[in-house]
């Protein structure tokens, strides 16, 4: 048989996606985690225009719509409240005080202009409290120094630093010492009921396949089912319970006509 057809070059092969939200109107993402089963589907509400004199005008496109699942492996619950419109309460309760916590980030760990996460964190969300002597040392530069070295960020809702290529910081290829105080959670608490709508959310959907990265994502969007959890048996299973969560995502009026429900992007 003959080749009817080429290939134009623009075939993208999509696999799984990382699950990200954002409250409507910010940019600042948060992932939710390891799941399974992330997946769109696109609808339309129609009517057909049928003149009293006259034959059928068509199909007309009153509303369009998307609709998003996803089964998280993961159940961060200030991720969930997110996830769900701000509909829940998250409450931390706090622990017992870790004083002088010493962090080793090995070399080749980290990167100029990297988030460096601290792997301890407070309970309240405060910065924890870096060591007044000795913050951050490297294994070649010694002590480093705040603002011209390196700075206290947070991303994601986490606290770490980010080490600056500055003249005083002559290699990335040595080991860091973190040293700060900080008061972990002893215990979260998630309670629901008596909220009367669920907020309004954003969703972005990204895959990577063969260094290619595609981004889907949604302007508008509500949490519309409540908790499916089926606690079954861990015997035997890999999988953990998961966490069912669905979302409406709906036209956001504030953005161009065309471009009012999801976007797309494919790296070229």
């Amino acid at each position: 048989m003959e080749v009817q057809t080429v290939g134009n070059g623009k075939r993208r092969v999509l696999g799984s996606a990382k699950v990200e939200i954002a409250a409507y109107g910010s940019d600042t993402w948060y992932d939710l985690g390891y799941g399974e089963g992330v997946g769109w589907t696109e609808g339309f509400k129609t009517d057909e225009a049928i003149p009293d004199n006259s034959a059928s005008l068509g199909i007309v496109i009153l509303d369009q719509y998307a609709d998003i699942d996803y089964s998280i492996w993961q159940p961060d619950f200030e991720a969930l409240k997110l996830a769900r419109g701000d509909m829940d309460t998250v409450t931390v309760i706090a622990g017992d005080a870790v004083s002088g916590h010493t962090q080793t980030v090995a070399s080749g760990a980290w990167s100029y202009s990297g988030f460096i996460e601290f792997d301890g964190q407070n309970a309240t969300g405060a910065a924890p409290t870096m060591d007044g002597t000795h913050p951050v040392v490297g294994s070649v530069d010694s002590d480093l120094a705040v603002d011209t070295d390196w700075e206290l960020v947070k991303v994601g809702g986490k606290w770490g630093i980010m080490v600056k290529d500055s003249t005083t910081v002559t290699t990335a290829t040595q080991s860091l010492t973190l040293k700060y105080s900080y008061t972990p959670a002893a215990s979260v608490e998630f309670t629901s009921g008596g909220a009367s709508v669920p907020g309004f959310l954003k969703l972005r959907l990204t895959n990577t396949t063969s260094g290619k990265t595609t981004v889907v994502e949604f302007h508008k969007a509500q949490n519309t089912t409540g908790f499916q959890l089926k606690m079954q048996s861990g015997t035997g299973s890999a999988k953990p319970n998961v966490w069912v969560m669905k979302w409406h995502s709906v036209l956001d009026p504030s953005k161009e006509a065309k471009k009012q429900l999801y976007k797309i992007t494919h790296q070229v």
